[in-house]
């Protein structure tokens, strides 16, 4: 197929998907695929690499025109419009696209392809505070992931805390772990604001205790703040 376009038609997108399927790995790729993704979508088997194929290939044309008509079929469609809307430079077009993909994702890996550099980082903030008031697992995940990008300034610090208050309440695994991977990745990087934050305790406890185990099985904190961290588990 023709990957390179001046305009994407909805027969074009047709067209793309049927050609998709052709992507298939054997039934052992996508078997792990499915495994290790756990997404109800169809896998196809070493999604990743084959999207960054595609994708380099689409975006010598109008790829904003292909972003704006595809839509969600597969695992593959995922991360593949994950690696276009990472590079959308336009804000505005950037976060209408990303909120009309990610009300479709059903899986972490899906969340964890975007990145979110080079964009204003004050706009990324109140991105995120409403992403994380949201009804979908999968949405929630992605407004935590944002501070991942927030942390590397330090004034945005006390903002990502904030954010760890508010999920006192939250139950689902996949946003927990998100944030117990936020919390460690804070206190490698703030180890005096972090441990203060981690003696406030006001979050959940699954949220602490898990970012306790990451800290601990961390290369990058000292073998007495894990001692220390260790004594400051919830029961």
């Amino acid at each position: 197929m023709q990957l390179i376009k001046e305009h994407w038609t909805k027969d074009d997108i047709k067209e793309f998907i049927d050609f998709e399927k052709t992507l298939k790995g054997n039934q052992k790729e996508i078997d792990f695929e499915q495994k290790i993704v756990l997404t109800k979508l169809p896998c196809y088997g070493k999604t990743s690499s084959k999207a960054r194929e595609i994708y380099k290939q689409i975006k010598k044309g109008n790829y904003l025109e292909f972003i704006q008509n595809m839509e969600i079929t597969s695992h593959f469609d995922t991360i593949l419009l994950d690696l276009f809307i990472t590079n959308i430079k336009d804000f505005n077009e950037f976060k209408k696209q990303l909120l009309r993909l990610i009300k479709q994702y059903d899986n972490w890996a899906s969340c964890d392809a975007l990145s979110f550099k080079k964009r204003p980082y004050n706009k990324l903030l109140t991105l995120s505070n409403a992403l994380i008031k949201s009804k979908k697992t999968f949405v929630r995940r992605v407004g935590v992931l944002i501070h991942f990008e927030l942390i590397k300034d330090a004034k945005y610090l006390d903002n990502t805390f904030k954010l760890l208050d508010t999920m006192s309440e939250e139950k689902e695994y996949y946003v927990n772990m998100c944030a117990a991977w936020l919390l460690c990745e804070c206190f490698a990087k703030y180890r005096n604001e972090t441990l203060a934050y981690f003696k406030s305790n006001k979050t959940n406890n699954f949220i602490i205790n898990k970012a306790i185990s990451k800290c601990v099985d961390s290369y990058r904190v000292s073998f007495e703040d894990k001692a220390l961290l260790k004594t400051m588990r919830q029961k």
